[in-house]
């Protein structure tokens, strides 16, 4: 009974390694890098619209025929080699549906040079036209595709600029991109990378690559599409260039081990699966460098760093005796740390908004580093008070009317005067889905562009920051009574940047005082 139980652990045991065994060789056969299986078109008469592909022998003439059915229609050819460069024609042989090869011959007066791609647009006559096209030096696939469409395909001059954002491990870099304009959810993109140059067309990366190899089974059925089979390099093929990653319909592809500067170039292709046309669709080159470029900092003057284009994390770099540093995030949640020689001499976690760092006697000529880094949030900590206790708004209670109430608070640092703004709109905080976090950035464009305010209004005040009593009070006056208002405060020292102190909710009494009542007889 043992012996069987022990056999039947073992049998599971083998089973187990044999099945993973054969999922792991299943996903590295699926994303192994494999040459492109072309559709080969074996028609004589074009389609409209449709990009066919077909295989040059050298030296070897083939004719194509398309059918105009459109007089004085617009009429487009595109022709696109791989790997040699064609010559062809495109001219009106009849007009009408009989060919007569004898006098196609007389016809033939204009001739193309294509090396990579080529587009010929024309206005065409009902009738029948010949495309003529052959390879001279060597073999090759080469891409036709006959478009109706006026000034010839809208996606042929859609390029676009790639975004490129480094990453800070594994010497990564991310390579992003907006959809196409022109059926996007029907576009498939691929992706090159390469070392040396640029390529205007797929297939000649794909020719560089896998070379140039002929169809051997002409009856075989082919792949849809003359792009390569949906795959993505495993670590060991991604130092093989041109590295050729199609992802389908996603817009952005991670290239991983490049090298310290080292000049890459990354080349983006789009296929449409309507039309089968794999047209060029954006590039980018970069010298890649994974170490990260210090921020300037000058003294009293702010500097503005985009986290997501440096993959969450910056270095700044500063100097000045004592060291205040102020941070301020733009819709996300930061950590913060100034490093001397590879030690944390300041360290703040979860900053929220507005804050002040002080590095008190920094050494001479010493270097400290100031990395900013984004942290995600799940929203837990929305509302509590991360900020500096100077940039908090009160309510003075006791002065509470029905028509104003009076808050107090105490001035920024660093100058003696300043240009306040108020505003007031009616609400309640809690029902708001920024609670009491105003957004710091472009703070002034938006108040100027806001119109959902009971009351708005700015002023200049003067203050002495040094004494203790350097509270600065102001009455809000207009309101309605009973009501519950978020009042916003912010201030703008001379030659910077307008600062929001934290939201303060306030209410109106629903009856005004005696006071005021007597006053108003």
């Amino acid at each position: 009974m043992i012996v069987a139980r022990s056999w039947l652990i073992f049998l599971l045991i083998a089973f187990v390694k044999l099945t993973g065994s054969d999922r792991k060789n299943k996903r590295m056969k699926e994303y192994r890098a494999q040459a492109p299986t072309y559709q080969l078109y074996r028609s004589e008469y074009l389609p409209s619209d449709s990009q066919i592909t077909t295989f040059l022998v050298k030296g070897e003439l083939k004719v194509f025929y398309y059918a105009s059915v459109i007089e004085n229609g617009p009429l487009s050819t595109t022709v696109t080699t791989c790997s040699s460069p064609v010559y062809w024609s495109m001219v009106l042989v009849q007009t009408n549906a009989t060919v007569n090869t004898s006098d196609s011959d007389k016809v033939y007066d204009s001739h193309f040079v294509t090396l990579d791609v080529t587009t010929r647009n024309l206005t065409a006559l009902k009738g029948l036209y010949a495309l003529r096209i052959t390879s001279k030096e060597s073999n090759t696939y080469a891409h036709i595709y006959i478009s109706t469409e006026a000034e010839g395909p809208q996606t042929l001059t859609n390029a676009q600029k790639l975004r490129l954002q480094k990453r800070q491990k594994r010497r990564r870099l991310t390579v992003r991109w907006d959809a196409s304009l022109v059926d996007p959810q029907g576009t498939d993109y691929c992706l090159i990378v390469n070392t040396k140059k640029s390529y205007k067309t797929l297939c000649s990366a794909q020719a560089e690559r896998f070379g140039v190899a002929p169809p051997t089974d002409w009856k075989r059925p082919l792949a849809a599409s003359q792009t390569v089979v949906n795959w993505q390099p495993t670590d060991s093929e991604t130092t093989l260039y041109p590295l050729i990653a199609c992802v389908g319909r996603k817009r952005q592809y991670t290239v991983s081990n490049l090298k310290q500067g080292q000049i890459y170039y990354f080349d983006l292709f789009a296929t449409n699966n309507q039309s089968n046309l794999t047209y060029f669709f954006g590039s980018a080159s970069t010298k890649f460098d994974s170490r990260v470029k210090p921020v300037p900092l000058r003294d009293g003057k702010s500097s503005f760093a985009n986290l997501k284009k440096h993959d969450g994390k910056i270095v700044g770099k500063t100097h000045g005796n004592p060291l205040n540093i102020f941070v301020m995030p733009c819709g996300a949640l930061i950590d913060l740390e100034v490093v001397h020689r590879g030690v944390t001499v300041i360290s703040k976690e979860r900053i929220e908004k507005f804050q002040h760092a002080v590095l008190n006697a920094p050494v001479d000529g010493a270097r400290y580093s100031i990395k900013v880094i984004a942290v995600n949030s799940n929203g837990e900590d929305l509302g509590k008070n991360s900020g500096v206790e100077v940039f908090v708004v009160e309510e003075i209670f006791s002065l509470r009317d029905c028509d104003s109430v009076t808050i107090a608070w105490l001035p920024s640092p660093a100058g003696k005067s300043g240009h306040y703004c108020f505003v007031a709109n009616e609400g309640k905080l809690r029902e708001t889905t920024d609670y009491g976090l105003p957004n710091q950035c472009r703070l002034e464009s938006r108040l100027k562009k806001s119109v959902d305010f009971a009351i708005k209004y700015c002023k200049d005040i003067g203050h002495d920051y040094t004494k203790n009593a350097s509270v600065i009070t102001e009455k809000i006056s207009y309101l309605k009574p009973g009501k519950s208002y978020i009042v916003q405060v912010t201030v703008k020292k001379p030659e910077g940047k307008s600062l929001a102190y934290d939201l303060l909710q306030v209410h109106t009494t629903p009856v005004c005082h005696k006071r005021k009542q007597q006053f108003a007889r």
